[in-house]
């Protein structure tokens, strides 16, 4: 049986308020309200989803689309049609992910695991999906870096408003599904016109590349939800304090990032030890948040990777701590240490899944895969 004694995330006292936690969300999504709702969710809720399946398992079944985008990608086997093969699978993910808080509703099932489940798989989901835009058109590891990092900005700005306001709200263009649509509808078309990465990679307009310009557009759409949403929060003692920590890894994953080698496998390899790093740190974030206790500190495993992400940035940058090269200017030690810390990182994130599927199922006393 599981018992706190030796758990390295919660403590029994941590836990005394799960049971009083209620999901307060309110989601202004315009193609959710008038046409998703009732002309797709609902009729497959109804006639397709049997009312046995946990909303948890319907939550993991969108994850395993949203994975799926990255093979076929990089395997490039769909030729021309990788981009629609690609557009559907977000489309999958999109479902799922709106039908497990909509089964969870109909079976009477919710919970707060279903919620961490949820939000905690949109964590790691949304690193994905921004690494999958950046592959569609050809970013540079830079343009990738600001990607990511305000992406998940946004993501943490939005927990952790709710996180004051025990509210989350999503707006009615900033919002998840608009977005996620808007991306396969970007991924058809270029099925559709056979437009390539080159194009977005060479065509200028002025100076700026067509890259360059959606960065910029994407940071800037950013930015203003990021101020519309801390606009929400009526107290600021303590804002900065909370937020420091997430500062911290942000700047760590960047290090990680913006350490450029001659290997484009080893470049890749970065990108997921940030994504797993950041999404990390939102998950245990949210469970923070859901059994209302302090904010996560900078603790043994964010320690652990800030100082490989340093090591990592130093050994790249020339300052090789092991002689011998690979891959022309890389040294050993950067392989090393990228690779180390890929496991290092994976082992966290799987730590924590397990972690918490067991603190909140024994304290909740349900079963996370059963109706």
């Amino acid at each position: 049986m599981y018992t706190f004694d030796d758990d390295i995330y919660f403590t029994k006292e941590d836990t005394e308020k799960l049971h009083q936690h209620r999901y307060n969300c309110t989601d202004n999504s315009i193609l959710n309200k008038y046409i998703l709702n009732k002309y797709v969710y609902q009729p497959i809720l109804k006639y397709l989803i049997p009312k046995w399946i946990a909303p948890n398992i319907i939550s993991i079944f969108g994850l395993v689309f949203c994975v799926l985008t990255l093979p076929v990608n990089y395997s490039n086997v769909f030729g021309r049609f990788e981009y629609l093969v690609t557009a559907f699978l977000v489309m999958l993910y999109q479902l799922f992910d709106s039908l497990d808080g909509m089964q969870a509703r109909y079976t009477k099932s919710s919970s707060a695991l279903g919620e961490l489940v949820d939000h905690g798989i949109d964590a790691l989901t949304s690193g994905i999906l921004l690494l999958l835009l950046s592959l569609q058109c050809g970013m540079t590891q830079q343009e990738r870096c600001v990607l990511l990092v305000v992406g998940y900005f946004v993501f943490y700005v939005t927990h952790y408003t709710s996180y004051f306001t025990e509210h989350m709200e999503f707006g009615y263009i900033l919002n998840p599904t608009e977005a996620l649509v808007t991306l396969s509808i970007f991924m058809i078309c270029r099925t559709i016109f056979g437009i390539t990465s080159d194009v977005f990679k060479s065509y200028k307009v002025g100076s700026f590349s067509i890259n360059f310009i959606i960065v910029c557009v994407i940071a800037t759409l950013a930015l203003i939800y990021i101020v519309i949403e801390l606009s929400k929060i009526i107290r600021y003692d303590g804002l900065f304090n909370v937020m420091i920590s997430y500062i911290v890894i942000s700047l760590s994953s960047v290090l990680i990032l913006l350490s450029q080698s001659n290997s484009i496998i080893l470049d890749q390899t970065k990108v997921f030890i940030a994504i797993l790093f950041l999404a990390h740190y939102n998950q245990l974030f949210i469970a923070h948040a859901i059994l209302q206790i302090e904010h996560p500190k900078i603790g043994y495993f964010y320690s652990t990777v800030i100082i490989m992400a340093i090591i990592i940035f130093i050994n790249i940058s020339g300052y090789n701590m092991i002689g011998g090269t690979l891959y022309e200017n890389d040294s050993y030690a950067s392989v090393i240490f990228v690779f180390v810390t890929l496991t290092f990182t994976c082992v966290g994130e799987v730590s924590l899944v397990l972690n918490c599927f067991c603190v909140f199922s024994r304290v909740l006393r349900i079963h996370p895969f059963t109706v």
